[in-house]
């Protein structure tokens, strides 16, 4: 009987540690759920809180194209807007046409001077950009380049990059880097200073967007290693952002 009696403590000691070790799971896992939420709806707050600020910086007559997913989340656009107002560069470059073609025509509008050259390899998506810029009224600020990519040899190394040959311009004082897309080629970033070194300024500004990714932060270190910037911020953004500085 003594025995029946401890054989079945025993049972109920092993079946209340299951319990609690499967009340501890389930606890766990609604906690790391909860971080997860909490992370994405910080990170949504932030998102909406920056598209606000956008708007009130640059004084937009219209709205915008959808942001996030493959295009310019709101973070990264109001860094580039502010950078932009705040140093008044008259000959701006960017690699890849959209949103940020919007953003920094219009602050170049309210700078009151100053011209935006993007480099855009789908003739579709860069006419797409040309009448987005017409209906808000930024269409003299910018001039959208067909530039198709093609095979660029930088020392020996092959890449897909932009054809710059309409590129018309002697000096570049701001360079916005948002493209050519990852799936191009590794390291698709990289071509864009080594191949517009020559007409960029000394101290001319580089904002990289998509700066967390693998590609491009080899990119960000291969550019310090071969002497190409002189300095570099990293900014937590979605989708990270480097900050860097020419150096010629």
């Amino acid at each position: 009987m003594i025995n029946v009696i401890f054989l079945m403590l025993a049972l109920g000691l092993v079946l209340l540690f299951l319990v609690f070790h499967k009340v501890r799971r389930i606890h766990l896992m609604m906690f790391d759920q909860s971080s997860e939420l909490k992370k994405t709806v910080d990170n949504h707050y932030t998102q909406v809180e920056a598209l606000m600020g956008i708007y009130h910086s640059l004084d937009l007559e219209g709205a915008l194209p959808a942001l996030r997913g493959w295009a310019g989340s709101p973070d990264y656009l109001l860094t580039l807007a502010k950078s932009v107002l705040k140093e008044k560069p008259k000959t701006v470059v960017e690699c890849g046409s959209g949103s940020s073609s919007v953003v920094i025509a219009a602050a170049l509008k309210k700078n009151g001077s100053g011209h935006l050259y993007s480099l855009d390899h789908s003739p579709e998506f860069a006419e797409k950009t040309r009448l987005l810029l017409e209906s808000l009224g930024l269409s003299d600020w910018v001039t959208v380049l067909d530039a198709p990519l093609t095979e660029t040899n930088l020392d020996g190394e092959l890449y897909s990059w932009y054809d710059v040959s309409g590129l018309n311009v002697e000096s570049i004082e701001f360079l916005n880097v948002d493209g050519p897309p990852r799936r191009t080629n590794s390291n698709a970033r990289y071509p864009v200073l080594p191949v517009l070194h020559s007409k960029l300024s000394d101290g001319t500004t580089v904002l990289l967007d998509d700066a967390g990714r693998e590609d491009e932060l080899a990119t960000v270190q291969r550019w310090k290693d071969e002497g190409l910037i002189s300095a570099e911020e990293y900014v937590t953004t979605e989708k990270g952002l480097s900050i860097m500085t020419v150096k010629n």
